[in-house]
């Protein structure tokens, strides 16, 4: 499971973003920029959440810290903050975040970003699986199984998947897709099937 740390001054908006994401990641939370840098000391996280406007060394600064540290240059970090304004988005881009979510943090905003800027760190890892286009096809009949609530497809073919040997990023999906189908949760599971036929169907295009 990959590990996504949270860093904001306000509890409620940690308490949200763990909220959110804690079924599908592990989720780390920091109130200060120091108490993330001691975070990312001990911990391997794989994407940072960040405020901008905190007290003591803001987002900006910490961005530049870690951009700066070769232990953490290349970790993807995504502003989530109250500032609208195109300047300031702009500045946040020059200064080489990831992405930006506006507060109120939308619960399917914040898990397709997260979930899409963790995959572009990992596309040729994926581009190694010699079974993409079985796995794609495979994912469609899990898609329609759910739609038509056929119990037995869904829970031969969800075993299936899940005793092939797929890349760990692939395996960490299907499992939280089979949390989802245990539950009953069909819509839940189709949305999260439905993403990653999305991260892998773009590679199934011939290379240039």
């Amino acid at each position: 499971m990959k590990t996504i740390l949270a860093v904001d001054d306000v509890v409620t908006n940690l308490t949200t973003i763990r909220s959110i994401l804690h079924e599908y990641y592990e989720v780390c939370l920091a109130r200060t920029v120091e108490g993330a840098l001691m975070v990312l000391e001990r911990t391997k996280v794989d994407l940072i959440l960040c405020d901008i406007s905190m007290p003591g060394m803001d987002g900006f600064q910490f961005l530049n810290q870690i951009r700066l540290d070769p232990r953490y240059s290349e970790m993807p970090l995504i502003f989530i903050t109250g500032h609208t304004s195109p300047d300031f988005v702009q500045k946040a881009i020059n200064a080489g975040v990831n992405g930006y979510i506006i507060k109120p943090v939308n619960a399917e905003v914040l898990l397709n970003k997260v979930h899409d800027t963790l995959y572009e760190k990992q596309e040729t890892i994926i581009k190694e699986s010699p079974e993409l286009d079985n796995l794609v096809r495979r994912l469609k009949d899990l898609t329609d199984f759910c739609e038509t609530g056929k119990t037995t497809q869904i829970e031969a073919l969800i075993r299936d998947l899940l005793k092939a040997p797929y890349p760990q990023q692939v395996t960490s999906n299907l499992n939280t897709i089979a949390k989802h189908i245990g539950e009953i949760d069909y819509p839940q599971a189709i949305t999260n099937i439905k993403r990653l036929i999305k991260v892998l169907s773009p590679l199934k295009q011939p290379a240039k």
